[in-house]
């Protein structure tokens, strides 16, 4: 796991934006794939867990072009 943080370190820029009380993950490559994760607050309902004030699910994501990169340089499958 360690390698995998390591490469996404060296080749995407990361990038943390609030927008309406959610957070959303750029990751913008070298070579100009972008990938995203949307993470929304948890709202009373969602789970049958309780909930603390501070927790957040992913609400949307698209990361098929970080993956593919991770597939062509790292040899995944």
């Amino acid at each position: 796991m360690e390698i995998i943080r390591e490469f996404l370190d060296k080749n995407f820029k990361t990038t943390v934006t609030e927008i309406e009380g959610n957070f959303q993950v750029t990751f913008q490559g070298v070579g100009g794939q972008e990938g995203y994760v949307v993470f929304r607050r948890a709202k009373v309902g969602w789970n049958t867990k309780p909930i603390s004030q501070n927790t957040y699910l992913v609400g949307d994501a698209d990361m098929y072009q970080v993956i593919d990169t991770l597939k062509l340089y790292m040899g995944l499958d």
